[in-house]
């Protein structure tokens, strides 16, 4: 029998802003700026570690998961030179998962596509901030459901996922 596997959406989802803030949405312009400001060590670390914090209602959605047996991993539009970075956040947040899967070069195709080609056929559910890309991956006719994360508790996420078991 194979295992279930839920997706998640890294910024927006496990990442927020503080005070329950949505990260701003970025256009082409300001998201090079965006990637460009993280290239430099003390704004990153500044950003990703007194900025972001993790997502306690997710934490807990992604604990029971665990204790279901449903292999979890997480995608993020961040490029393959920041995955140290992201696992020592990880770390310090003591969030565990199977794997990260990040964008392999920048801007090597737009980040929605990225995350429709990689999701798509991948997983069983996915979880993502952005309405818009939760369509578009479920418009793809691929195999994963997505679902648009908007702030539901734990409880509301296990009923759309397991609405017979909850």
């Amino acid at each position: 029998m194979a295992t279930l596997e839920c997706w998640f959406d890294l910024d927006g989802v496990i990442r927020i802003l503080p005070f329950r803030l949505k990260e701003v949405e970025l256009n082409r312009k300001n998201e090079k700026l965006f990637w460009h400001l993280q290239r430099f060590w003390f704004l990153r670390r500044t950003y990703n570690f007194l900025i972001r914090k993790p997502n306690a209602e997710i934490l807990a959605f992604m604990e029971e998961l665990n204790k279901r047996k449903i292999g979890m991993s997480l995608v993020s539009a961040a490029q393959e030179h920041h995955r140290e970075e992201l696992m020592i956040w990880f770390q310090k947040m003591k969030i565990h998962y199977l794997k990260t899967i990040v964008l392999k070069e920048l801007f090597e195709e737009n980040w929605q596509d990225y995350k429709v080609r990689i999701v798509s056929n991948s997983c069983d559910f996915y979880l993502d901030d952005m309405e818009k890309t939760v369509r578009r991956i479920n418009d793809s006719n691929g195999r994963c459901r997505a679902i648009h994360y908007y702030g539901q508790t734990k409880k509301e996420l296990l009923k759309e996922l397991f609405p017979v078991f909850v």
